[in-house]
This record gives C-alpha cells, sequence and structure tokens, in this order.
C-alpha cells in the first residue's frame, strides 16, 4: 500500500497541477501576497484582512521574494506541495495507527488527496494546505502522547504550543485543539486531572500566539481583537444562507459523501450489535467535534469545513467493511471520478449542469451502494 501511495501521491499533485494550475491564483491571493512583502518590506506590501496576524505561513513566500526575485505567489505554491506530501503521509500513518488497519489508511489517504477542496485549494496560492497539515498533526501528536500525560501532564502544554504554532500559519488549524479539549473530556481520568490538562493545553497554546501578537503588534500594530472585529462587519456580504451552508457541505466531499453515510452505516450496525471498539469510537467523537467549528466563519466554504478531513476520511475508509475488495475498489474509484468530474466542471462552467450531473452521479452511487450492503448482509448470513 504504502508503494502505490508513493506513486499516488506525486501524481495526483501533477494531476491537480495539470487540471486545476490556472485557478492558483484566487480572489485571496493578492492579500496573501501583499502580506508577505509587507513582513519582508518589499514594494507593494499591505495588510489586508489582516493576514498579518497569522504570519508563518508568510515567511517562505516572502523571503523567497525577496532573496531570489521570485513573485511570493510562487512560494506558497512550493510551501503547499511540502505540506500536501507531509499531510498525506502524516493522514495515512494516523488513521493506521488509530484503526490498526493499512488498508483503511490508504483508503483513507486516497478519499483526502481528491477531495474537491484539496484539488482546487491545496495547492493555490493560498494557506489552507498548512492549516490542514496542522490540524492532522495535533490530533496524530495528542494520540501519540496521550498514554504519557497521566504522568507527565506538562506534556500538554508541548501538545498544546504544536496547536498555537499551526495557528499561526491559519486559523483553521485549531482542529486539533479541539480534538483534544474532547479526546480529554472523553476520557475516563479524575475530573481535576482533565481540567489540569486542559489548562496546560491552554498555555502551551498561547505562547506561540502572544509571542507573535507582540511582535505583529509592535511593528504593525494590528491586534486579533480588531481582526473579530473586523469579521463581525460582514465585510464578505450576508452569505450564510441555508442555501449556501447546504451547497459548501455537499461541496466539500460531493459523491464521496455516499461513502461517509455507508461508513456511518458500519458503525451504527457495529455499536448495535455492540461490537465497537472503544478507542476508535473516543477518536471519532472527537474529531467529529470539528464540525462545530463549521459556523465559525463568517461566511460558508468547503475548504474551511475540510478542518475535519480527518473525521470524514476516517468514517469513508471504513465502509470498506460493507463490501468486497472488488466492490470496494470499484466505488471508491468511481467516487473519485466523478469527483474530479465534477470539480473540473465546477472549476470551468460554474454551477449551470452541475445539480443535474450530481443527481444522476448520487442516484447511481446509491444504488450501487444498497446492492452492496444488501448482497455482503445477505452473504453473512449465509454463512
Amino acid at each position: 500500500m504504502k508503494k502505490i501511495l508513493c506513486g499516488l501521491v506525486p501524481f495526483n499533485a501533477f494531476l491537480i497541477a495539470a487540471l486545476f494550475g490556472r485557478h492558483f491564483y484566487t480572489p485571496d491571493t493578492p492579500c496573501y501576497v501583499a502580506g508577505a512583502r509587507l513582513l519582508f518590506g518589499l514594494p507593494g506590501g499591505r495588510d489586508c484582512d489582516f493576514r498579518i496576524l497569522k504570519p508563518l505561513a508568510l515567511i517562505v513566500p516572502g523571503l523567497l521574494e525577496r532573496a531570489t526575485g521570485i513573485e511570493a505567489q510562487y512560494g506558497f505554491l512550493i510551501q503547499n506541495l511540502l505540506f500536501y506530501f507531509l499531510a498525506s503521509t502524516l493522514i495515512f500513518q494516523l488513521i493506521g495507527m488509530v484503526f490498526r488497519d493499512e488498508l483503511k489508511a490508504f483508503w483513507a489517504t486516497v478519499m483526502f488527496i481528491t477531495a474537491p477542496p484539496l484539488m482546487l485549494y491545496g495547492l493555490a496560492y493560498m494557506t489552507d494546505m498548512p492549516a490542514w497539515f496542522f490540524g492532522i498533526l495535533g490530533i496524530y501528536v495528542t494520540l501519540r502522547v496521550y498514554s504519557k500525560l497521566t504522568e507527565k501532564p506538562e506534556y500538554a502544554i508541548f501538545i498544546g504550543f504544536i496547536m498555537g504554532f499551526g495557528f499561526l500559519w491559519k486559523e483553521s488549524a485549531v482542529t486539533g485543539a479541539v480534538f483534544f479539549g474532547a479526546y480529554v473530556l472523553l476520557s475516563n481520568l479524575p475530573g481535576k486531572v482533565k481540567a489540569g490538562l486542559c489548562v496546560y493545553g491552554v498555555v502551551g497554546f498561547a505562547i506561540p500566539v502572544l509571542i507573535s501578537s507582540g511582535l505583529v503588534y509592535n511593528r504593525f500594530h494590528y491586534t486579533f481583537w480588531g481582526w473579530y472585529a473586523f469579521i463581525q462587519t460582514k465585510p464578505y456580504g450576508n452569505s450564510y444562507t441555508l442555501s449556501e451552508f447546504i451547497r459548501e457541505v455537499t461541496r466539500t466531499f460531493d459523491v464521496v459523501w455516499l461513502l461517509f453515510v455507508a461508513g456511518v452505516f458500519r458503525f451504527l450496525r457495529d455499536f448495535f450489535q455492540r461490537n465497537t471498539d472503544a478507542s476508535e469510537v473516543r477518536f471519532l467523537i472527537a474529531s467529529g467535534a470539528t464540525i462545530l467549528l463549521w459556523p465559525i466563519w463568517p461566511y460558508p466554504s468547503n475548504r474551511l469545513f475540510y478542518l475535519s478531513c480527518p473525521f470524514l476520511v476516517s468514517v469513508g475508509a471504513n465502509a470498506v467493511e460493507l463490501f468486497g475488495k472488488e466492490r470496494w475498489t470499484f466505488l471508491v474509484l468511481l467516487a473519485v471520478f466523478l469527483n474530479l468530474v465534477i470539480v473540473a466542471l465546477w472549476s470551468a462552467l460554474g454551477l449551470r449542469g452541475l445539480v443535474y450531473i450530481l443527481g444522476i452521479a448520487y442516484s447511481a452511487i446509491m444504488i450501487w451502494c444498497l446492492r452492496s450492503i444488501a448482497g455482503s448482509q445477505q452473504a453473512s448470513k449465509c454463512g
């Protein structure tokens, strides 16, 4: 599986660049480029939308332009490519560690790298890719270190520091912090220990954020309070309607939502049959808690909702147990292909015609899913 991913992940990056490279320059790109130039005192430097408050994502692009003259936007591309490979590797390690199944980890990675937000925005001249990586990293480090926290609760400061460091790339990296808090609360530890771990985590998170905030305020006079007041004025317009929210949620996974539903069905079936693993359930609840972050932003966006990618791909990949290997491979490849077609049409044609394509694709795969589930259940009864 690892050898296949070693070829698939780079190929997918090439495919993204070939199909969607012309869309890498987004409406948000000028703000990021201007922020990188402002950080290094380059011509055209300015701050818009308070980008300078998360300065770590601006360092490589700004430094590249200052040192070589190469435009900062290409620095974002280089940076995102690096985090794309790191995140792909880490999501494989994370899912494999939680479910102790390399096959599930493989398919979770496939879903991760082919999801619409990653294909459209992962390599774009923005900062979403680092945020997804640090969100996954926060969850991974939590699980790796957690067993030692009862003896050395101060390790929670280290976990919080990583999450605060990720926050300084993009605020949606706070995924790891939400997971850590939920995971601690779901444990059977005494209440005082839980409170202590949360306090340590907050302290660790605050250290890099406060240091960075002090440096930014001293030089540029921007604060997170000013940023919060700014977004409350709804500068993006009143776009948070129910229809927009549903559309962006759908766009987060598109056709693969059907495999996610199949995964939910599998977990519910195992739960009622008392065949669930407590550690897996705890992971799913804690990672699923990140969905509570979705309404925080002043506008709905699938690239922001994709901060919950560890939860989405882990549930989707676990549907493999409902199908035979050949059927599952066919379903995932079909879903990925349809997602690719939908994203390509979306980026080229807009909304026109996509409603019909989505309806046909959803109906066809739902019928196949139901037939496969029924077939697998009948086979198990016969066995």
